[in-house]
């Protein structure tokens, strides 16, 4: 239409007018709000029911419009929330991944300010099958082990250990014991050359809770010095930082010296090995199965430290404590069960798992710190379905120790 096309009258067909019950259509310019030049001659009924249309015609517009916004809105929450839940997805996967392909416990150490709470990490070295967890949850025996921070000093770590330095530190008092580096090792040389016999040049090697290497250190030399065994694959773990970095960075230096070498130390709890693959190594052991010093939580109920008296007097008749000792022992057992158990899987199958130092209950040893007595461990083996041969169960007594009450086991897994 041009600027001088003048606008047609609007006519009306009696079959375009609506009946009574509104159905029917008319042809308006609705969109304008007025009909046309000829509108006049419309009858008043015809006016209204046009208006009625150009209204019904708005409202219906106004309506899809709606429609179609809350369509986009729907559209676009609908995909936001997909986005959120790829993300999440993709995160936890990650965080899985991370989990089990982390690094182990840094090399060099950190020279920053031990008070710093970043994280260092590296790659490079350790076992082709273990990669140290990236985040450690509270241990059962983390209050057990603030005895270690109070009474053990442990000095930084060196960048890199140097052969005298290593010298230097067998010549230190180990982990409150008062014996050094060369006394131990000769204290322990008879059931070391016996219980780790069977392992063969090459072999791979795994202490729990090393603390700083020492006693993978010594093994490792007398199994060469005393069996011609050298070329060991040696790992471990320990809950202790300072400790496993310098288990990590003074291994990385001693070994070889011995013709050895080092796999993955890793800060970890020893009831939680998940990260390492079941049937990993030649021979399992711990030097120590640290205890739990209150299983119960007792002392935070009575507001004071638990004494030996607690749970261990001499009265017979008072059921109350007998039945919490035997709750006590109980919950300690099931502590020491969740320790081995992880010890057995790790091993190959036919390879032996040595437990080393291990303490008697606190009521049948004051001065030690709670335990295991002797005869729990074959019944322990069916109870907690150790993967053991349970005949290959063997106990011996330590020897001229201050610690005469304390006992080491060998067993062997099931071929």
């Amino acid at each position: 239409m041009t600027d001088h096309e003048e606008i047609a009258p609007l006519t009306l067909s009696s079959s375009a007018i609506p009946n009574s019950d509104g159905m029917g259509g008319v042809p308006t310019h609705c969109g304008q709000g007025f009909i046309t030049s000829s509108s006049s001659s419309f009858s008043p009924k015809e006016k209204y029911l046009n208006s009625s249309a150009c209204s019904s015609n708005a409202r219906a517009s106004k309506t899809s419009a709606s429609d179609l916004a809350r369509n986009k809105i729907l559209k676009i929450s609908l995909l936001v929330l997909l986005i959120t839940l790829m993300v999440f997805l993709y995160n936890h996967e990650l965080t899985k991944f991370n989990g089990r392909n982390c690094s182990v416990i840094p090399y060099p150490p950190p020279t920053s300010d031990s008070s710093s709470s970043s994280t260092t990490t590296t790659t490079g070295f350790g076992h082709e099958d273990i990669m140290c967890p990236s985040q450690l949850k509270e241990a059962r025996n983390d209050q057990t082990l603030k005895w270690y921070k109070d009474n053990v000093k442990v000095q930084k770590s060196p960048v890199a250990w140097t052969a005298e330095q290593v010298e230097n530190l067998k010549k230190e008092k180990i982990d409150g014991w008062n014996r050094n580096y060369h006394q131990l090792k000769a204290f322990k040389k008879d059931w070391k050359v016996r219980q780790f016999s069977s392992l063969k040049s090459g072999d791979s090697i795994f202490e729990s809770a090393c603390g700083k290497g020492i006693n993978l250190l010594f093994t490792v030399e007398l199994l060469k010095e005393h069996l011609g065994i050298e070329n060991l694959h040696v790992s471990g773990i320990e809950y202790r930082q300072d400790a496993a970095v310098i288990a990590n960075s003074m291994l990385r230096t001693a070994l070889p010296m011995v013709g050895s070498h080092m796999g993955s130390i890793c800060q970890a709890d020893a009831t939680n090995l998940s990260f390492i693959p079941s049937e990993t190594f030649d021979l399992s052991y711990t030097g120590y199965i640290e205890p739990l010093q209150d299983p119960l939580n007792i002392a935070e109920e009575v507001g004071r430290e638990l004494k030996f008296e607690d749970l261990c007097g001499q009265e017979k008749t008072n059921w109350a404590r007998n039945k919490l000792k035997i709750l006590d022992q109980t919950a300690q057992e099931d502590w020491y069960a969740a320790w081995v158990k992880e010890l057995v899987r790790i091993t190959k199958r036919g390879k032996p798992i040595v437990i080393e130092e291990i303490s008697l209950p606190m009521c049948d040893n004051e001065y030690d710190w709670g335990g295991v007595k002797k005869e729990w461990w074959r019944k322990a083996a069916i109870k907690y379905k150790w993967d053991v041969d349970i005949e290959s169960i063997y106990m011996e007594g330590l020897k001229k120790s201050e610690q005469d009450k304390r006992y080491n086991l060998f067993m062997r897994k099931n071929s």
